[in-house]
């Protein structure tokens, strides 16, 4: 972070840290919508964002921060806050494209975001789904046991794909599926 610091000083920039000068919190969270709360420079109350989980919350502050940070010098910019954040769309990350029946597309291509769909997932087996059939396709370059760890364990059935490019997911998936309790311990 010093280094971080460093740099805004030189640049003549203001550093702006959340949690600090901003913040936000879940108002409310559904499987497929979340709300929040923030404060900034100004307060809001109950943003609806039309993203699926709760991580997106940090996600939508950071956007009305740097909209507050450009008012600041452009006052004349018109911005509807609620508005916008309610229209994004983000296809592939968390999205429902089917109902009946349910299929869900996620992009999840590294241990980080596979724990966030790790997280949404446990909340729709509870609220929604009794099972998961996971296909899943990693490519070869990634940290494929990393990005498998936390979603086996909840997949009733797991269908391996090998993408075109660089797939090595087929025998590493495989391999973990043969010996869990070396992989997910």
């Amino acid at each position: 972070m010093e280094i971080i610091r460093q740099k805004c000083d030189e640049a003549g920039s203001r550093l702006f840290l959340y949690n600090s000068e901003f913040s936000s919190e879940v108002a409310s969270a559904g499987t497929e919508t979340v709300s929040l709360n923030y404060k900034g420079s100004k307060e809001y109350r109950d943003i609806l964002l039309a993203l699926a989980g709760e991580h997106q919350v940090i996600n939508a502050a950071l956007a009305i921060k740097a909209i507050e940070i450009v008012s600041e010098k452009y006052p004349e910019m018109d911005c509807d806050i609620r508005k916008g954040l309610k229209s994004v769309t983000w296809p592939g990350r968390l999205e429902m494209i089917k109902e009946q029946p349910p299929v869900l597309i996620d992009g999840a291509h590294n241990p980080p975001a596979a724990e966030v769909l790790s997280a949404y997932l446990r909340k729709l087996l509870g609220a929604k789904y009794s099972r998961i059939i996971m296909v899943i396709g990693v490519m070869g370059d990634k940290d494929i046991e990393g990005i498998l760890k936390p979603l086996l364990p909840l997949a009733a059935e797991i269908i391996f794909a090998s993408p075109r490019m660089g797939g090595l997911l087929q025998q590493k998936g495989l391999r973990m599926l043969q010996h869990p309790w070396d992989t997910l311990q």
